[in-house]
């Protein structure tokens, strides 16, 4: 099994729909691969708080963008990571948050060598 035959079958892995061969291959795979097993387990922490859930539905488009940032952070995804966007508009007349910059280090100095040694 691949890595993207875990994306491919993760799913159905989750919901306990694989068949038992597909089940093993996986989690062989698993068992050598730290990017698809955090994948993995995150996954299944999310299914786990979403089915305890009883609040409205996630819209199919959040969802699946949840799911994409998900296997972009694991490095799964072929596509690159998407950077959130900051709205810069201020709201209620307050200014939009600006990012701190680190102050500049300053150079060295070179000790000073005394005389006669």
């Amino acid at each position: 099994m691949t890595c993207k035959g875990i994306l491919d079958t993760l799913s159905d892995y989750l919901e306990g729909d694989t068949a038992d061969v597909v089940c093993n291959e996986i989690e062989e795979h698993l068992n050598g691969c730290e990017k698809c097993r955090m994948h993995v387990d995150t996954m299944r922490a999310i299914v786990t708080l979403y089915k305890g859930w009883r609040g409205d539905t996630i819209p199919d488009d959040v969802s699946g963008r949840l799911q994409e940032v998900i296997a972009e952070t694991a490095g799964l995804s072929s596509r690159k990571p998407s950077r959130p966007t900051v709205s810069t508009s201020a709201k209620r007349g307050e200014s939009a948050a600006k990012p701190k910059k680190k102050p500049a280090a300053k150079p060295r100095k070179k000790p000073r060598r005394r005389p006669g040694k």
